[in-house]
């Protein structure tokens, strides 16, 4: 018998199966988002904004998303919104 797996979804420490939970969520639109904002900023024909503009998009979107949800006064999309802008935070930090 090898070592006990020490990662994601770990039965030996239950919460760390949270991080692969909001991968799963969120993973493909950020995906989208961000890929949508590199062709989107193309447009302008400045390398640098179209390199950074897929990472813009991708930190906009939940941004504009829950101050929309703040405008309805829906508290609860203001969390999911404020959790998925930090699931892009964290995936785009080093």
């Amino acid at each position: 018998m090898g070592a006990p797996h020490r990662g994601h979804g770990c039965p030996n420490f239950p919460c760390a199966g949270i991080a692969s939970w909001n991968v799963v969520i969120f993973t493909g639109i950020n995906l989208a988002i961000h890929e949508g904002g590199h062709l989107f900023f193309m447009w302008f024909g400045i390398d640098f904004v179209t390199v950074a503009g897929g990472t813009f998009l991708q930190c906009v979107c939940p941004i504009v998303t829950g101050i929309m949800f703040y405008k309805q006064r829906d508290f609860f999309a203001i969390s999911v919104a404020c959790f998925w802008l930090g699931t892009n935070l964290a995936h785009i930090a080093p």
